[in-house]
């Protein structure tokens, strides 16, 4: 908002644009971190219509709407992940102290165990003597992927992905409709032609795999 530095200096440079005799769609396109090629699109579709007001109204209203189905996609997510944590904890207090004490009675007996038993108390020895590898390769694993995806083949694959996970990828994909509709709405609506239109919703759907089908 207006007490975002990076947001700040974008404006002033565009005033001075402005000021200087450009345009302010192309004072806009010289922003594209802060305003994506929907929003100059529409700009520059009201100065040539004359209606620019209207266009920055309808801008307005997307971008309000837009930030509450970010909201409610971010709070309908927040259970599903708070779940999934939870079970991870859970996964890893039965390995270091659960099963142990399990271990412990069966060794007593000398009992022949099943290899998924076996697995599993294996796993937990691994888990007890050396947590901090375990703990070391997650947190590898964490930011190999946080790197792929912002990757392009791997912001392509994660977009895709998304869709698949059970629950949240339902979640997701009625997020991305919504924001398309809507942006496909309001960009027809003033006026700006259809292929225009579709480059321009492709930047403003924030995903890459949707972005490339349109």
């Amino acid at each position: 908002g207006i007490y975002n530095k990076k947001f700040r200096q974008a404006v002033s440079a565009i005033i001075l644009r402005v000021e200087e005799g450009t345009e302010l769609s192309q004072a806009m396109q010289e922003h594209p971190k802060i305003f994506t090629r929907l929003y100059y699109s529409m700009v520059e579709t009201g100065e040539k219509t004359g209606h620019l007001e209207e266009a920055f109204a309808q801008l307005f209203r997307y971008i309000e709407v837009d930030r509450d189905t970010r909201r409610r996609i971010k709070s309908a997510l927040r259970y599903p992940l708070f779940v999934i944590g939870i079970m991870v904890l859970a996964l890893f207090f039965i390995s270091y102290f659960v099963i142990p004490v399990f271990f412990e009675f069966y060794a007593k007996f000398n009992m022949e165990l099943p290899w998924q038993t076996k697995l599993l108390i294996n796993t937990s020895k691994f888990t007890i003597r050396y947590w901090y590898l375990f703990l070391l390769g997650v947190s590898w694993g964490v930011g190999g992927f946080v790197y792929y995806i912002r990757t392009k083949p791997g912001d392509l694959w994660w977009s895709a992905f998304k869709f698949r996970i059970p629950v949240v990828g339902n979640i997701i994909r009625r997020g991305v409709i919504a924001r398309f509709c809507r942006a496909f709405s309001m960009s027809s609506r003033s006026g700006v032609p259809i292929l225009e239109t579709l480059a321009s919703i492709s930047f403003a759907i924030d995903n890459r795999f949707v972005a490339d089908k349109t």
